[in-house]
């Protein structure tokens, strides 16, 4: 018996110990991140649903309308599923209504809430099954190359314009068929096949049709992407030329000028919509600098006035490596800098911004709880509030069992179920319970920052919908994922 009380006791002080130093690096990396902030970076939401705005924004740069178009239509990854969904559907259905022919003697019974379930499974599907019928809209019909036009003879120049007007045909009616199965909400795609329907094989006067807002949204999501390059690459050239890494302690960033490098753009000015600057967005009030060796000796800057450029026709660039990644990056996407100069659209004009390279939140306010219950709610919610209902007492540090759970009658029954198990624990207050730890953080960022970045950045772990709905209650968290985060 005095083997096992050691052994449990020992267990136990390992696993106090081991939960101390969590909470110790917990609070080392909040104290960080109120002090030092974050790498100012565009959140996914820039990119769209499904990441692939930025590509329309190349195409359009690049004067390829068509291309672009395509982009916005194509089928999506999980249009290509459903559709195999679909396909295997229907055999099924296929098999069931033969099954119940052999059975009723013809069609009866049970054949209506089939029909039912077909139709059900059409209105979720027809958006991606219109997006798979516009791929394939020109079917068997030749497309001709228009740069190899030139080397051809009278009579194949009448065949490619009799292929043409086939094209057109085709895309005209695929058009107008899939054009009622979009949702309300799929503004682009509307507008370019209302256009198409009356013009077809016209794309750039299609891509026109595009709200001014969603046509920049294109552009500005490229604009972002850069940017986002741009900023990893800064920050990593700063660890490997022996810098600090951002993590190391709680010191102010402003703290020394190690950060700061010869060539890099400081923000100098920066006026408010009152003072006569543009706000959140635009050059106007904002004044940058680039950095010298002077500026460095006498420690004039940190790295929190550090900034880079969203690239555009009226911006500076940074005279240093920075700049030439820009460069590197616009070739490997087959552009240069003077694409972003050359836009004949005047409403698509690129002038350019300049983005803090660091964002420091304020009043920054963080608590570290620990806690048994999962689904134990550490904040109040604003329905929690409605009715009057309290969270939960924090628990104190060695106790072995929560005390009852406070739960809110409008809650899943998941809560009740946990309900049930508090009761059943206090009729076995020997069982062991694994001890969680949640930290409740509040901050405030300024204007064109993301608070899904922040805690990205805070918890070294993806914020998509992808991740977090597969994160697991209990146990290792991400053991469902296959792979863990370093």
């Amino acid at each position: 018996e005095e083997k096992e009380e050691k052994e449990e006791k020992e267990e136990k002080e390992e696993k106090e110990g081991n939960i101390t130093k969590t909470i110790q690096c917990l609070t080392k990396i909040a104290t960080s991140f109120q002090h030092k902030g974050f790498i100012n970076y565009f959140g996914m939401q820039r990119f769209g649903k499904y990441h692939d705005t930025a590509d329309v924004g190349i195409a359009v740069l690049k004067g390829n309308f068509e291309l672009a178009i395509e982009i916005i239509m194509r089928p999506k990854g999980e249009d290509y599923e459903e559709e195999e969904r679909q396909k295997q559907q229907k055999e099924e259905e296929q098999q069931s209504k033969k099954e119940e022919k052999d059975k009723y003697g013809g069609g009866g019974k049970g054949c209506g809430s089939g029909r039912k379930r077909q139709y059900d499974r059409y209105n979720q599907m027809k958006v991606g099954n219109a997006r798979i019928r516009w791929s394939k809209r020109f079917g068997e019909i030749l497309l001709i190359n228009k740069d190899d036009n030139n080397k051809e003879d009278a009579s194949t120049e009448k065949n490619n314009k009799d292929n043409e007007e086939k094209l057109k045909e085709a895309e005209r009616k695929c058009a107008r068929e899939i054009l009622p199965q979009l949702g309300r909400f799929m503004v682009c795609e509307v507008s370019i096949l209302s256009y198409l329907s009356r013009k077809p094989r016209d794309y750039k006067g299609a891509f026109g049709c595009i709200a001014k807002n969603l046509r920049l949204m294109f552009l500005h999501s490229y604009q972002s992407l850069l940017w986002n390059k741009a900023a990893s690459y800064r920050m990593k050239k700063r660890i490997a030329e022996g810098e600090t890494d951002g993590m190391d302690d709680a010191k102010d960033s402003c703290s020394s000028n190690e950060d700061v490098q010869v060539g890099d753009l400081v923000l100098i000015e920066d006026k408010s919509q009152k003072e006569g600057g543009s706000g959140t967005s635009g050059l106007q009030g904002k004044k940058v600098k680039i950095v010298t060796q002077e500026d460095v000796k006498n420690q004039n800057y940190c790295i929190t006035d550090v900034v880079l450029p969203l690239l555009g026709y009226k911006v500076q660039y940074p005279q240093n490596d920075t700049k030439t990644s820009f460069e590197t990056m616009l070739q490997n996407d087959g552009l240069t800098l003077e694409h972003f100069n050359n836009i004949q659209d005047r409403e698509l004009a690129l002038g350019g911004d300049y983005r803090k390279l660091i964002c420091r939140p304020s009043d920054v306010d963080f608590e570290i709880k620990r806690y048994f219950n999962p689904l134990q709610p550490l904040l109040q919610t604003d329905l929690m509030e409605v009715h009057n209902v309290p969270v939960p007492p924090p628990v104190t540090i060695g106790r072995q069992k929560q005390d009852a759970m406070v739960v809110d009658n409008l809650q899943h029954k998941e809560n009740d179920a946990c309900n049930k198990n508090d009761e059943d624990e206090k009729e076995q207050p020997n069982k062991k319970q694994n001890t969680l730890l949640g930290m409740v953080i509040g901050f405030t960022l300024p204007p064109s920052s993301y608070a899904t970045i922040a805690l990205r950045e805070l918890m070294k772990r993806p914020t998509s919908n992808e991740y977090q709905s597969k994160l697991l209650l209990e146990g290792d968290c991400e053991r469902n994922l296959g792979k863990g985060f370093d």
